[in-house]
């Protein structure tokens, strides 16, 4: 079998492909699942072709080869009669531009969509018979387009972990009480509500650090930094009130940014500490998965995150972490860890066990594996089933909407259940204007 892998490396800087695969680049958890995989495939049977800008130094994969965008992969691979072409779904006008490609010249493809997908994008992949799957990272991601036409290409393969990511030192002695946050410094990620709790989880527990692994140029390495070099200048003047003007500040506060780390320094980091961190934002910026709470799991560490997303797939509420509602479940949870260390440390090794079970490279390789077959066969589309776990109003409105959707009529005109909630939500909001007035 001989696949493309399409990989955007416009916001990274050179690397080398040892220095990645063995966890001492730093990263994005996306990007390192690109890297991984391609390297997985090629060992196992596959001839895997990278295109990228900049492919790195010391390629794995059968070639390496530089093109400018997807557009160019997808012409490229269907020349050198690839059978399947791997690309990840940014959900830009190029992304979108690069499935019409793949259509035009007819080059299967599998989009792997680690956060849409967008209604745009979704509805182009939908479109593009060439398109053979989507893949999303949890079954959350999934139902979130359960109403989508795309849905019927959708397929769930979970992120996962190469066996190193296991292998964690002893904690020295005399362990410190610490925090670890690992994600990037921006909005999305929520760091901002773990700052705004902080000050009240220390006041408990005066010896605790906060150790931040994270930067606002993870996913840009030429992002602008504000003046604690953290993040952009705007979500620094968000945090300052909280975490000080500066880095002596910050230490003050007991808090230490760490900048940008790889994934072994952030597992030799997780062995360290008492409990981690992950994006706590509730709604809105919510994690489809999160590779950095599986990756301090498997460190044995427990983890506390939004009960929200991906995370009620990763994080195993009350056995391998907390799952929290707002801020003030936040600071409880954390509270509640750091007080009672024998706790956490029972979570600690519930969490690894879990993690290696569910998330280990070989299983979920196998699956990557026997998807990237059917994708080639064109093969039909195994339905993603409606699970009773996490099953909400949303999810059971848009699965009514697909059902209604297959009919022959009124199917054909309805629209995806999220358009017409809006709808109906401006509605309502138009007609209470008016009564107002």
């Amino acid at each position: 079998m001989r696949i493309g892998v399409y990989f955007d490396s416009r916001r990274m800087r050179a690397w080398n492909w040892k220095d990645v695969l063995s966890g001492d680049t730093p990263v994005s958890g996306t990007d390192g699942q690109v890297f991984e995989l391609s390297a997985y495939l090629q060992a196992h049977g596959f001839e895997v072709h990278f295109y990228s800008q900049h492919p790195g130094d010391d390629c794995p994969c059968y070639e390496a080869a530089l093109v400018k965008d997807l557009s160019e992969a997808s012409e490229a691979s269907k020349r050198g009669h690839l059978d399947v072409l791997l690309f990840v779904n940014h959900g830009h006008p190029e992304t979108i531009d690069g499935m019409r490609r793949c259509e035009a010249v007819r080059q299967p493809a599998i989009a792997w969509d680690q956060n849409g997908p967008d209604a745009g994008s979704g509805r182009v992949a939908n479109e593009c018979s060439y398109i053979r799957r989507l893949v999303c990272v949890s079954f959350a991601q999934a139902n979130g387009a359960r109403d989508q036409r795309v849905f019927q290409k959708i397929a769930v393969i979970h992120n996962s972990l190469a066996p190193r990511s296991f292998v964690v030192k002893p904690p020295p002695e005399g362990k410190r009480m610490i925090l670890l946050y690992a994600g990037s410094l921006t909005p999305s990620k929520g760091f901002h509500h773990l700052a705004r709790v902080w000050q009240k989880v220390r006041n408990g527990y005066p010896a605790a650090t906060l150790i931040v692994a994270g930067s606002g140029r993870l996913y840009d390495r030429s992002a602008s930094l504000g003046p604690l070099g953290i993040a952009s200048p705007e979500y620094e003047s968000l945090l300052i009130p909280y975490v000080g003007k500066t880095r002596l500040e910050a230490a003050e506060h007991g808090i230490e940014f760490r900048g940008l780390l790889s994934q072994n320094a952030i597992r030799d980091l997780a062995a360290e500490a008492t409990v981690g961190v992950v994006n706590p934002n509730p709604s809105g910026s919510i994690e489809t998965f999160c590779v950095s709470a599986v990756e301090m799991q498997a460190a044995g560490l427990p983890v506390v995150g939004a009960r929200a997303g991906g995370l009620n797939e990763t994080i195993l509420d009350g056995k391998t972490g907390f799952l929290v509602r707002n801020e003030a479940d936040l600071a409880n949870r954390l509270g509640t860890l750091l007080g009672n260390p024998a706790l956490a440390k029972k979570m600690g090794a519930a969490a690894q066990g879990w993690v290696q079970r569910s998330f280990g490279r070989r299983g979920i390789g196998a699956q990557w594996s026997r998807l990237i077959y059917e994708a080639a066969a064109n093969a039909p589309n195994a339905q993603v089933p409606l699970r009773l776990r996490g099953l909400d109003y949303k999810i059971a409105g848009r699965e009514c909407m697909r059902r209604l959707q297959l009919l022959p009529w009124p199917g054909d005109r309805l629209p995806p259940f999220s358009i017409l909630a809006e709808r109906v939500r401006r509605k309502f909001s138009l007609h209470e204007g008016r009564h107002a007035d």
